[in-house]
């Protein structure tokens, strides 16, 4: 029987790579034990009649025999002990047969036990990477794969092992119950990183939005500004007038970037918050847009205008010195009239010419008119390309 116990203590201690040898040797033991106590319990019967059938023998009243009643208590002390070695073989049995149970269970269920280690594993070293996140920054790729690939992951062993909950008992059902706990701990650590992921991300969109805010502010401000300067704009002198234009341009400009900029601060996987500060945005460009749009057309109309009108003079009084009796134009003619030196025609050649032999083209007119022309200055070929041009 020691050898049964030891080979008990040597299974309760077996690893589980261990333990179905130490079953098969722990059987080998079970089956040597059990035909020691059937021997035992043989002789004991076998000796228990003996002793019947001699105090039969010698007739009723005749059991005062000191070596009967020695007989009689060894007898009983036999059977204590083979009663106590009947007992420990049952419960090593027991033993035996919950550990060959839980071998079943264990190989049955060893695919999820795997996949729930795998899960808490990568979980683990998830949340030690999750410390080492930057808060300006969303999460690493790899990381964010990961929690992609264990989420696929995790969600279908927790459905088979609700399923096999259903239909399993014994220690099976208590296994998967463990089984279970195990995957809730897992999935509210998951959980917990992926929150930790989304409030980085929903952060860094934020912030991307609220630079984004500040520009349309901005826009907003200069759109407004622009509005209330827009009266009397056919009274403004050219030079104001070209101020203004480029400054409504430059508006226009600035709404269309904050439009862009609000278009790729979303990113291909946009918050529900970011989208909702996003379209409010959106909409106070688009009310922006429209006032300096306004304002940006009405200065355009004016600036097509005047521009035609100064231009037209210009090139009418240019045309004037340049044209030969057959209708052609002699450049050369009318660069010495504007007394160039050199091959290119500036602005201040033309004012100078007109302020002497034009005073009807005022200097403004004609820098304005040089400014919209050529405002890098012409060569004697673009000069005579101008006029040809403009002419027909």
């Amino acid at each position: 029987m020691q050898r049964l116990k030891d080979a008990g203590e040597s299974l309760q201690a077996a690893s589980p790579e261990e333990l179905k040898e130490c079953l098969e040797r722990g059987h080998e033991e079970e089956l040597e034990a059990q035909n020691v106590v059937t021997a035992a319990r043989r002789q004991l019967q076998e000796r228990t009649q003996d002793i019947r059938s001699q105090q039969n023998g010698k007739g009723k009243g005749k059991n005062d025999d000191p070596n009967e009643a020695k007989s009689n208590t060894e007898i009983q002390r036999a059977k204590v002990r083979i009663n106590s070695m009947e007992a420990e073989l049952a419960k090593y049995r027991q033993m035996t047969n919950q550990l060959e149970e839980k071998l079943k269970v264990d190989k049955s269920l060893a695919d999820i036990t795997v996949s729930v280690h795998e899960a808490e594993e990568e979980i683990g070293r998830l949340l030690e990477a999750s410390d080492s996140w930057a808060l300006e920054s969303p999460p690493p790729e790899e990381d964010e794969s990961a929690m992609k690939a264990l989420q696929s992951k995790v969600s279908p062993t927790v459905l088979q092992v609700n399923q096999k909950i259903n239909q399993a008992h014994g220690l099976e059902q208590k296994e998967l119950r463990a089984l279970s706990a195990r995957l809730t701990t897992a999935q509210g650590k998951l959980h917990r990183i992926k929150d930790k992921a989304s409030n980085i991300k929903k952060a860094e969109a934020m912030r991307a939005i609220k630079d984004v805010g500040a520009l349309v502010q901005k826009a907003e401000t200069r759109a407004t500004e622009l509005s209330n300067q827009n009266s009397g704009v056919s009274k403004l002198p050219l030079d104001r007038l070209e101020e203004s234009h480029k400054e409504a341009s430059d508006a226009v400009a600035l709404i269309v970037d904050a439009q862009r900029q609000l278009a790729s601060s979303l990113g291909p996987k946009p918050l529900l918050e970011a989208k909702v500060e996003v379209a409010r945005l959106q909409l106070r460009c688009k009310a922006a847009e429209r006032k300096a749009r306004a304002v940006f057309d009405s200065y355009n109309r004016r600036m097509l205008q005047v521009s035609a009108s100064a231009t037209d003079q210009v090139l009418s009084a240019l045309r004037a010195v340049a044209r030969r009796e057959d209708g052609t134009y002699d450049v050369d003619a009318l660069c010495a009239e504007l007394i160039l030196i050199g091959d290119v025609v500036t602005e201040v050649h033309i004012t100078d010419y007109m302020l002497k032999a034009r005073p009807d083209v005022s200097e403004e007119v004609a820098k304005f008119a040089m400014r919209r022309l050529a405002p890098h200055g012409l060569t004697k070929q673009g000069l005579a390309g101008l006029l040809e041009v403009f002419c027909a």
